[in-house]
């Protein structure tokens, strides 16, 4: 039986901290549901500790806020970071079971350590996992959305993508490498997988990074883990661009002031990396459109732009997003420390609520495909035009998914979540 605790947390809705006789700690963070539910990856890493993963958890939720909000989404800011190695179905099912508990509050994918086949699992458990739709894997998209940015700031600053470092060859960092090497980018390539980077090297002729190479960069594309950009490296940098798809990069977020004033362009994390989630928040309570999250993941070189010129090329300060208890805008401050009224643009260009979102006590779990693919076995529901198919079809499922609004069954596992 998993025991729970809930942790006060200073700008942050709601943080939950999972553990079992057994080694099992799990931690459910969410920053902001304002919006809908907080979307944000499942992610699995042997953290020194437990409270190097409580950490991770808190800045990643913050994170993918802003990421939320800057791509025009009708989503908050979560995440969940595990303590283990690797994922098993044992693992997956627990974690699954700490979904539950929030009942619908937050939404889980893929992400570092975990693949759509374990968030399959997970799903066995709970049915507010996202990306096991027509959505698929959301890495590539991530990718396009970085290699887009990357194009921007290439074009802000009047330079061809000569020659770029990647850092990290994970799912993402690949797909980027072979998007860089089709238009003739020069790449120099680290991981601790000395494997990758030799197939990197036969692939697409790509060089081993070395300090040697430092000064034939003129991109740093960060794609492995984050907090690259430290006090020990943040006044020595001098990488023309960085733009990789990390999140959290900088370990202190004054940082971006120090980059900017030493020339380099900084395109943040949560606005390059943001494709993935575009992607997955596309089958969420919605009919899934490819070439539409194709058009929304290239719009984010415009926005990299448009930051880059406001800015001074430097586009690390604010993003908005709406608050729609009070129906007024607010400006979330880079720091994340605190919200702030700001009357700079209208409402009306703000993102609205998610339908559903104020409708209901959870959000519902659903993926929705076009009628020309709906397989009527699965059991389904219609409203208006539209008909929502349930991931996991059962008929509990969807009754379910129509009773009034209140909280959802608790897994039989664990206590009822407090309201």
């Amino acid at each position: 039986m998993l025991k729970i605790e809930d942790i006060a947390t200073k700008d942050y809705e709601r943080v939950v901290v999972f553990r079992d006789d057994c080694g099992f700690f799990c931690c459910i963070a969410i920053h902001h549901t304002k919006l809908g539910p907080a979307l944000g990856g499942c992610r699995i890493f042997p953290y020194q500790s437990e409270h190097a993963a409580l950490i991770d958890a808190l800045r990643l939720s913050q994170g993918m806020t802003y990421k939320a909000s800057l791509a025009g989404l009708n989503f908050g800011g979560g995440k969940c970071t595990v303590l283990a190695d690797h994922p098993t179905p044992e693992l997956m099912h627990k974690i699954g079971e700490a979904i539950e508990y929030l009942g619908g509050l937050y939404v889980s994918a893929e992400d570092v350590g975990t693949t759509v086949a374990d968030m399959r699992i997970a799903a066995e458990r709970t049915s507010h996992i996202a990306s096991l739709g027509a959505s698929g894997d959301p890495s590539p998209w991530t990718a396009l959305g970085v290699m887009s940015c990357i194009t921007a700031a290439f074009d802000y600053i009047s330079h061809r993508p000569s020659s770029v470092w990647i850092e990290g060859l994970g799912k993402v960092g690949w797909d980027l490498a072979r998007r860089l090497h089709a238009i003739g980018a020069v790449l120099y390539v680290s991981d601790r997988r000395p494997e990758l980077i030799v197939k990197a090297a036969e692939e697409f002729s790509a060089k081993q990074f070395t300090e040697d190479a430092v000064d034939n960069v003129t991109l740093y594309a960060p794609c492995a883990m984050g907090q690259v950009v430290s006090a020990r490296n943040v006044h020595s940098i001098r990488f023309p661009i960085i733009c990789g798809s990390a999140n959290n990069q900088l370990i202190q977020d004054n940082y971006a002031e120090i980059l900017q004033r030493n020339g380099v362009f900084y395109v943040p994390d949560y606005l390059a990396n943001s494709g993935g989630v575009i992607n997955v928040a596309a089958e969420i309570g919605q009919i899934y459109d490819r070439q539409d999250v194709k058009r929304r993941v290239g719009l984010l070189s415009e926005k990299a732009k448009r930051r880059a010129g406001d800015c001074r090329k430097t586009i690390y300060h604010t993003i908005s997003c709406g608050e729609y208890a009070g129906r007024s805008q607010v400006t979330i401050t880079r720091d994340g420390r605190k919200f702030r009224a700001s009357k700079s643009t209208s409402s009306a260009a703000l993102p609205r609520p998610n339908r559903f979102w104020h409708q209901r006590g959870s959000f519902p779990p659903i993926a929705i495909r076009h009628c020309g693919d709906i397989d009527f076995t699965e059991g389904a529901l219609r409203i208006g035009s539209h008909l929502l198919v349930a991931q996991q079809g059962s008929r509990s499922f969807l009754a379910r998914m129509c009773r009034p609004a209140g909280p959802s069954r608790p897994s039989s596992h664990l206590p009822a979540p407090r309201r």
